[in-house]
């Protein structure tokens, strides 16, 4: 059999990009951590691995006043971030550490919410709360109280009439 190549040899293709984006959320939407406590690890999960780098903003916030019920306290902050997944992978976790503040405040609450990913797409969960369990005992009110009496000491200078 005698082929030959015409004049050209060379072809050029393109390959079109039709896959859906993964999508991005939380593993789970509530975490706990106990105060003063190793880190609590909260992990944000992709659908399924991707080709390209995923950015996912996300947002810490300790004041849930509206959502929990809770006082809001000086230590309420905002905290926000950005998790890196690079091509493959599918998983990243956010570490939380919670000071021990030795005083009975209660259970808290902080809000975790991702934003806009870049290469990919929010899923299901794109919300979480962990609660923070408070270690330091309740002040009981109408508890019994003990009283100590001391002696009462007194001097008393009397003047004399001689």
């Amino acid at each position: 059999m005698n082929a030959s190549l015409g004049a050209q040899r060379n072809a050029v293709l393109a390959i079109v990009d039709n896959d859906l984006p993964p999508k991005v959320g939380f593993s789970t939407t509530t975490f706990t951590i106990n105060e003063g406590a190793d880190p609590a690890v909260v992990s944000v999960l992709l659908s399924g691995p991707s080709g390209i780098s995923i950015t996912v903003p996300y947002t810490l916030n300790t004041s849930l006043v509206a959502i929990r019920g809770a006082t809001a306290s000086p230590d309420d902050t905002l905290i926000s971030g950005v998790l890196f997944f690079a091509p493959g992978q599918t998983q990243q976790t956010i570490a939380l550490v919670v000071a021990d503040d030795a005083i009975h405040t209660g259970n808290k609450f902080i809000s975790l919410t991702l934003g806009t990913p870049q290469n990919a797409t929010l899923g299901l969960r794109p919300l979480a709360v962990v609660t923070v369990v408070d270690d330091e005992p309740e002040d009981v009110i109408g508890a019994t109280v003990s009283t100590i009496y001391l002696p009462l000491i007194s001097k008393s200078n009397q003047l004399s009439d001689n």
